[in-house]
């Protein structure tokens, strides 16, 4: 089992904000990927906003190009900037390894910079949305953490270092 939906809240009070808030991080290399869950976010999604930590210029330069309307884009030297434990490991790991590590750092980092946000959902950039998610969220029940399995093929088994 892996995590690809993460859902935190820093709310007490179990109750939903109108607008759905995701977060998400790609480089240019899934840069087409994160772009399409954004669109399927606009088609199935009737209220929400989309959180884009880009580890490259190349990515924010494209996507400021763009103007999303639902999308704040934040570049990599914004996100780690005051994060000294974060920085700290960035140079003795891969950089998907340091891709991974930043996964619990970014909603820290939006809640810390977004302080209207009382609820956010994590997404990997390679989802697409066939729905509308909220009745996913409506799962958590007021619990501050979900978590879901990846859901690999069949023919394509999870990797053993993945699991949790």
């Amino acid at each position: 089992m892996t995590m690809c939906y993460m859902s935190a809240t820093k709310s007490t009070n179990g109750i939903m904000n109108s607008i759905m808030n995701f977060c998400t991080y790609f480089d240019i290399n899934y840069l087409p990927r994160a772009l399409a869950m954004y669109s399927s976010l606009v088609q199935h999604c009737p209220v929400f906003h989309l959180y884009m930590l880009c580890f490259d210029d190349a990515s924010v330069t494209r996507l400021q190009s763009l103007n999303l309307q639902h999308a704040t884009i934040i570049p990599l030297e914004r996100f780690e900037a005051g994060d000294d434990k974060l920085l700290e490991v960035k140079w003795g790991r891969t950089r998907l390894e340091y891709y991974y590590t930043c996964s619990p750092s970014l909603p820290l980092y939006i809640f810390r910079e977004y302080s209207h946000i009382d609820v956010l959902t994590y997404l990997d950039a390679d989802l697409f949305f066939f729905s509308d998610p909220s009745p996913l969220l409506k799962e958590l029940n007021g619990y501050s953490i979900g978590i879901t399995v990846h859901n690999f093929p069949q023919y394509r088994p999870a990797p053993s270092n993945w699991q949790i």
